[in-house]
């Protein structure tokens, strides 16, 4: 007679012990290939539009939702808004106009807010008021198809890298 035990020893992991170290690897792997994801967004973004990673970045237009418990998938949101001119560097006011980096907006003027924040702004009217704070148009400057077929080239290869690596080099930082 044959007798076959059934209780784990301690190299051998239970089969709901391995599903979870499983689901943890997949949720870690996933995450940092959300952050490598939007890093790539941000600067081909970047690189399309000529405005800085900063201001791309900044003031909530870039929000990962992670992969946490047993939803293994997550989600990289970027905003394409208009982004203010005063983000784009320092602004400085010229006799022309306000000029940040090497744009010059003619007319306008820079203003410093309670804050701290220096943002340009321009008059609406040919009265004093109201006025309305300048700002840049992202949209129309980059191609969403080409940065989306740039990303999901990058992501596969990367995230079979990442997750060779949890399964064969991190077998044991799972639990």
């Amino acid at each position: 007679m044959l007798e076959f035990d059934t209780r784990p020893n301690d190299g051998i992991r239970t089969l709901a012990e391995t599903d979870k170290a499983m689901r943890l690897a997949t949720n870690r792997a996933t995450n940092r290939g959300l952050r490598f994801a939007r890093k790539i967004l941000v600067r081909a973004l970047s690189a399309r539009s000529g405005f800085p990673q900063k201001a791309i970045k900044g003031r909530r237009r870039s929000i990962i939702q992670r992969a946490v418990g047993s939803n293994m998938f997550g989600m990289v949101w970027q905003g394409t808004n208009a982004i203010p001119a005063g983000y784009l560097g320092k602004a400085r006011q010229t006799k022309a106009g306000a000029k940040v980096r090497s744009k010059l907006y003619p007319g306008d003027f820079v203003v410093t807010f309670k804050s701290g924040h220096r943002g340009i702004m321009y008059r609406t009217g040919n009265s004093s008021l109201p006025i309305k704070e300048r700002t840049e148009e992202i949209d129309h400057l980059v191609s969403r198809s080409a940065i989306k077929r740039m990303v999901d080239s990058r992501m596969n290869d990367w995230l079979d890298q990442e997750l060779s690596y949890e399964f064969d080099v991190k077998p044991g930082r799972s639990i």
